[in-house]
């Protein structure tokens, strides 16, 4: 307890090695009538780099500050935005003006210089039961129009959310408070957004939808040191492709009808965050399985050699891992020394999946081969007759021979072969 004189205190906060996990030094204060000590307002503080909101006198369109990247913000939301928060502050509703409302969705300006060092956190609100769920929310700060300091990118580690209201005080006052949960892309983004954002922003918006993983969210972004300025995209912003029709030399002949082989479904995979620990040690090795997964596309153990990391050794730890496959948000917890093959996040993981992922696939096994069909058909010679097919598990298929006899199969954990539950000497391997 140390006793405060009016005027500005100075905390110093030293950290310690191998304090093993502990989280920091917390300052509480109690002032004048206050009965308990409490945390210490956002407000009332400052650091030496100046990174707190502090009240500014409004300027003029010609006046501009010294060292600031954004000098207003824009952005668009589906549905809407609860707050917006400067260096923990929130920002007065006379900052906020809505620029648009287009049936329940609203495209904001909001009037606050950004500088390095700042943070910056949305709390958006979407309704998944309406418009089938589609959501959307981007944010260019901007000098002027088509001047851009920073936009919205899922692909960039500035910007992370919180979808836990109980941690979101926390996320919201402190700069580097939960920066390792990262941003994702939409599934299923609003068709009207990019054109809203163009519309106020500038047309060569460059940035790119956000959101958590939750309808309910907290997005923050923290503006980098050594902030690089977006280029405007040219022209009016939107992406076109043109697709040429060329006919070959020699044309390839027509593709046999409804039943033709093809290779099972392989989704687009991509890593949000991977961060690998126990407690608050933690170590962020998103790059290092983006490289294993997305580029090598490798098994691999869950150990400090294979993730070339150890935030706390001889503890047992385990990973998390965030994902996009065909556009659907996963999070996985692994354990240490666990085997993670690559198509543990390729292969299905559902029924729903193994329905999408199976059809068109050809199998071998010593008494035959075997083809799987989207209308839940299975043939293949010498198996007489039309069998059928139906998927129970992301790795289990139950198959209806001819003859009425019923069998269940299981895959390995590559879903390069399956065998039947009570013979295990019946295997069919899959047919590249």
């Amino acid at each position: 307890m140390v006793p405060l004189k009016k005027g500005w205190a100075t905390i110093l906060s030293a950290g310690v090695v191998g304090g093993r996990g502990a989280s920091g030094i917390q300052v509480r204060w109690q002032p004048p009538r206050q009965r308990e000590l409490s945390a210490i307002p956002a407000g009332l503080l400052k650091h030496s780099d100046d990174c707190t909101a502090r009240p500014r006198a409004r300027q003029t369109s010609r006046q501009q500050p010294t060292g600031t990247i954004a000098s207003y913000l824009i952005t668009v939301t589906d549905d809407f935005m609860v707050e917006a928060y400067k260096n923990g502050v929130r920002i007065p509703d006379d900052e906020r003006r809505m620029l648009d409302e287009i049936h329940g969705a609203t495209a904001e300006r909001i009037s606050v210089d950004v500088r390095a060092g700042d943070w910056l956190v949305f709390h958006v609100v979407n309704n998944r039961l309406r418009w089938d769920g589609a959501k959307y929310f981007a944010v260019a700060g901007c000098t002027g129009e088509n001047s851009f300091g920073f936009v919205s990118d899922p692909d960039s580690g500035d910007w992370s959310v919180c979808d836990d209201p109980g941690r979101a005080p926390n996320f919201v006052g402190q700069r580097d408070e939960g920066t390792e949960t990262r941003a994702s892309p939409i599934a299923k983004p609003w068709s009207d957004g990019g054109a809203t954002i163009r519309k106020h922003a500038g047309a060569g918006f460059p940035g790119k939808p956000l959101w958590g993983g939750a309808t309910s969210t907290w997005i923050k972004f923290v503006m980098p040191k050594n902030q690089i300025k977006p280029a405007a995209l040219p022209g009016n912003g939107a992406i076109e492709a043109v697709i040429e029709k060329v006919q070959p030399a020699n044309p390839a002949p027509p593709p046999t009808p409804a039943k033709a082989i093809l290779s099972p479904t392989r989704w687009p995979v991509q890593i949000l965050y991977a961060m690998w620990g126990s407690g608050e040690r933690n170590a962020d090795v998103t790059l290092r399985l983006k490289e294993l997964v997305e580029k090598q596309k490798t098994a691999f153990v869950v150990n400090p050699a294979m993730l070339q990391a150890d935030p706390i050794p001889y503890w047992r730890k385990s990973l998390w891992i965030a994902f996009i496959k065909d556009g659907v948000r996963h999070e996985v917890r692994r354990y240490e020394d666990e085997r993670v093959p690559a198509e543990y996040f390729y292969g299905p993981q559902s029924a729903a999946e193994l329905d999408k992922w199976l059809p068109a696939s050809r199998w071998q096994s010593e008494k035959g081969e075997l083809q799987f069909y989207p209308d839940h058909s299975a043939v293949g010679y010498p198996f007489g007759g039309s069998q059928q097919w139906e998927a129970f598990e992301g790795n289990k298929l139950r198959i209806t021979w001819d003859k009425g006899r019923k069998a269940e199969y299981v895959f390995d954990e590559t879903w390069s072969c399956f065998h039947e539950v009570d013979d295990t000497g019946i295997v069919f391997r899959l047919v590249p």
